[in-house]
């Protein structure tokens, strides 16, 4: 029996009826541009074939009634869609936001029932949340508004939700990723009207796999840390009168330079830095993925997570700097593939959760087995850029 059929199954017994429809929403990988987008940056990310699967049907009592296999039972009822604090970093939350959202900008909300599942892994950084919340959107989207609205609309109903009902200050990558699917450059010099350019990349033509390694160490509870980065590019772009980075001048930076270190902390420059060179960073390599130049997509990642390590410095918490699984990972990798051409960078947020590598595909499986050696754990997740955002069939 193959996971749809498991879960229609489930859907029957839970309801005592078959689903109408079927759905899959993608996890993401960020490629580059490492906090940048909260800043109105640019970055590239991929849609990924680790996913969300479901099965749902309308209802007519106004509730979301989901079951999660993962996290069990959801019942929303959504004649209140106001936000709740008592369901503050909960499911339950991005429910009811991506609700109110929908009702915000007139669109049509209703009830249905769904059973879902994932191999998102919480926490890993690949965007779990944001593949909830896509999943989420586009049901209300196909049941109840004809599959008329687009995907960046879709994404900004999730960010919204969770900013505002979850209470993560997340920028809009993850979701425009998870909506869309495939390869994307995204733009965020106009945040309320990102521009998202469609890539073309197949690694496997020259010769390459994508893995996340799996460290172990849980970043879902990291939000002070993710909020760190965000409030101290801002503090740098505020002493220019700007509200982001990206409306200042590089020139301009370091000829303030000297004023910054003695008004701001180390770091707080330091990510700054890092913020101006990432972006930079990010548009060459979609011109580098344009062209076909697979060196330069290398040689550009690995810059990424050099810069993130010494100048975002997002590996490991300062709060608790004797936990650095993330370090440990990257040097193992450094170890086993050293004498190859690969790439190697913290994936996501940062603090924890998964690392990014790019390695040729006749090392998968020797890297495979050396980091389960090192770890004692099956920790390379082999994984393939998918095409398609969240895909709806329905069920004969």
């Amino acid at each position: 029996m193959n996971l749809l059929e498991h879960l229609e199954n489930k859907f029957y017994e839970l309801h005592g009826a078959r689903p109408e429809i079927s759905i899959t929403t993608p996890g993401r990988i960020e490629v580059s541009g490492n906090h940048t987008d909260h800043q109105h940056g640019f970055v590239v990310a991929a849609a990924i074939n680790i996913e969300i699967v479901g099965v749902a049907s309308k209802n007519s009592e106004n509730i979301v009634n989901l079951y999660s296999e993962n996290f069990g039972s959801i019942i929303c009822d959504l004649s209140d869609l106001s936000q709740q604090d008592s369901e503050k970093n909960t499911s339950m939350a991005l429910i009811r936001g991506i609700a109110y959202m929908f009702k915000k900008n007139r669109k049509k909300v209703g009830g249905f029932n769904a059973v879902i599942s994932s191999n998102v892994p919480v926490g890993s950084g690949l965007s779990s949340s944001a593949a909830f919340e896509i999943l989420i959107g586009n049901l209300f989207n196909y049941l109840y508004n004809d599959y008329s609205i687009p995907p960046l609309e879709i994404a900004n109903y999730s960010v919204y939700s969770e900013n505002n009902y979850f209470g993560k200050p997340s920028g809009k990558m993850d979701q425009i990723a998870c909506a869309y699917g495939g390869l994307v450059g995204i733009d965020f010099a106009d945040v309320d009207d990102p521009v998202v350019t469609p890539l073309q990349l197949d690694l496997t033509e020259f010769g390459y796999d994508i893995c996340i390694v799996n460290t172990y160490s849980d970043h879902a509870d990291l939000t002070d840390d993710y909020a760190g980065i965000k409030n101290e590019m801002s503090e740098i772009a505020g002493y220019f009168g700007e509200g982001y980075l990206n409306d200042v001048s590089e020139e301009a930076f370091y000829d303030k330079l000297p004023e910054l270190v003695d008004n701001f902390s180390d770091r707080a420059v330091l990510r700054a830095i890092h913020f101006f060179e990432e972006t930079k960073r990010a548009k060459e390599l979609t011109e580098a993925v344009k062209n076909r130049d697979i060196e330069t997509v290398i040689d550009l990642i690995n810059e990424s997570g050099n810069s993130s390590f010494k100048y975002l410095q997002n590996i490991y918490s300062a709060s608790e700097p004797k936990h650095q699984k993330v370090t440990l990972c990257l040097a193992l990798t450094e170890k086993i593939l050293g004498n190859c051409r690969y790439a190697s960078r913290i994936h996501g947020g940062g603090f924890g959760g998964t690392i990014l590598v790019i390695l040729p595909d006749n090392m998968l499986s020797y890297y495979r087995n050396e980091m389960k050696q090192y770890t004692g754990k099956d920790c390379v997740i082999p994984v393939r850029i998918r095409p398609q955002g969240s895909v709806i069939n329905k069920i004969d």
